[in-house]
């Protein structure tokens, strides 16, 4: 079946030729554009499991779900050029066919394959109306695409924005230039795109989106998510299946993952919060954020800081240049750093610190301590309390500088102290140094006895300080 209404006009050029020939003292333009409308309805029948099947290029696509039995295409031609002859003569080659095959009902529209003048325009919109069970799939070309209600879509375009709204099944997606916009699809979502924004929300199952040159935007995602990017920022958020994110030159931020997460950048910065699950985060050039974590975290970071705060599992990281702070961690600690400050304040199992070239500063720390430093200061303070840590124990070597062991009220620690080439210089008096050439040499119990406490130093001071009642730390569990 087949309905037509057609319109003649005018297009911009016309306009602009009878403005021209308003103006006083104005010649006639060598030619003027005409403007055609034509609109089509087209329909065919459809048979329960058959897939509907739309091949189309210059113009847009809308895809609506109706009644079963029908598909129903209404299908708006556009055209301007030069003359009315030219319009006619394209007219005759272009053609949009709704057929019932023997698996699908396809849509196809066909454009002459030479023209014989060219036009300015002539681009086809379709308004296409499918049952609800229908499973749709799409070819499309320079034209957006809108679909809403859907049994499932699978649709690709080149040029033009693909926006795809409740999909009660699967949808895969594959376009070039234009924004993708997916919301409300209860099944799998599988995006491949290259230059233009991805935004998805509401996905029932998994979700695959991979981009290259534009940002990836998704939330609320029910199974695993993986998503790819090349050179644009990732944001995810929000997701029930855990998920595997990998970008190469921007900005990625995760939060709210429930399911093991890995993270694998290259030349930015990477946030991270609010995961219940394994956490691997791989970056080369760019800092690092990690809070609220609640299963292991493991951190290998090339260049640039390490913030870690609220950790609930095993903390290892591997630093190569930058600041490494690591605050309130439920569980054991392996920090490595090659140049820049290591700071730790809360731990309450064993940890491991490793640094060349920076400070290291440990406050809080319930479990055992190893602490080696080639080349900068070394600062850690007991823990406050009666010989509470009775099994700990603690050794703190620094080769080029000092250690600094501040001791508050009442807490209780055994010290074993020797400096090769340095001094022991204490402000509690039950330390004394023995000397033998420059070799320095202590032994004390502190309060009791507690942390057992060893402290190497090969060319710098070991210095033993009096704290004062410090303000309660982070809780220890």
């Amino acid at each position: 079946m087949v309905a037509t209404k057609r319109y003649w006009g005018r297009g911009w050029g016309g306009a602009l030729a009878l403005l021209a020939l308003a103006a006083p003292g104005a010649q006639p333009p060598v030619s003027a554009a005409v403007e055609h409308r034509e609109t089509t309805v087209h329909a065919a029948p459809w048979e329960a499991g058959k897939r509907v099947v739309i091949r189309h290029a210059l113009g847009s696509v809308r895809l609506r779900a109706g009644a079963d039995g029908e598909v129903s295409v209404r299908a708006e031609r556009r055209l301007e050029g030069p003359d009315r002859q030219a319009i006619e003569a394209f007219l005759r080659g272009l053609k949009v066919n709704v057929s019932a095959l023997d698996d699908c009902v396809e849509v196809s529209t066909i454009r002459p394959r030479e023209p014989q003048k060219r036009l300015d325009q002539a681009t086809v919109n379709l308004d296409v109306t499918v049952p609800a069970r229908a499973p749709v799939e799409v070819d499309s070309s320079f034209g957006d695409l809108d679909a809403e209600g859907l049994a499932a879509l699978q649709a690709t375009t080149t040029f033009g924005g693909l926006t795809v709204r409740a999909i009660a099944g699967d949808v895969t997606l594959e376009g070039k230039h234009g924004k993708v916009v997916v919301d409300d699809v209860r099944g799998d979502v599988h995006i491949t795109h290259s230059l233009g924004d991805v935004a998805v929300a509401r996905v029932g199952g998994a979700l695959v989106a991979r981009n290259q040159f534009a940002q990836i935007h998704a939330a609320e995602v029910g199974g695993r998510a993986v998503i790819d990017n090349r050179s644009g920022p990732i944001v995810l958020s929000r997701v029930g299946g855990g998920a595997q994110v990998t970008c190469q030159y921007a900005q990625v931020q995760v939060s709210d993952v429930v399911g093991d997460l890995k993270v694998n950048n290259r030349a930015e910065n990477v946030a991270v919060s609010d995961v219940c699950g394994v956490v691997t985060v791989t970056n080369a050039n760019g800092s690092v954020e990690a809070r609220d974590i609640t299963g292991e975290l493991r951190v290998d970071n090339r260049q640039g800081a390490v913030t870690i705060a609220g950790v609930a599992g095993k903390v290892t990281v591997a630093q190569g240049d930058g600041e490494l702070k690591v605050r309130d961690v439920r569980g054991s600690a392996d920090l490595t750093n090659t140049h820049g400050l290591v700071e730790v304040d809360g731990i309450t199992e064993a940890c491991r610190i490793r640094n060349d070239f920076g400070p290291v500063t440990v406050q809080n720390a319930h479990g055992n301590l190893n602490v080696t430093n080639a080349w900068g200061l070394v600062r850690v303070d007991v823990p406050p309390g009666e010989a509470r840590e009775e099994r700990a124990e603690w050794q703190l070597e620094n080769t080029h500088g000092n250690v600094v062991l501040g001791i508050p009220p009442g807490a209780g620690c055994r010290l074993d102290i020797e400096v090769s080439a340095g001094t022991i210089d204490s402000q509690l008096a039950a330390v004394a140094g023995q000397r033998a050439g420059n070799r320095e040499t202590a032994q004390a119990v502190i309060n009791g006895g507690g942390i057992a406490i060893e402290v190497r130093v090969d060319l710098g001071m070991a210095q033993i300080q009096k704290r004062a009642a410090p303000a309660e730390g982070p809780a220890r569990k």
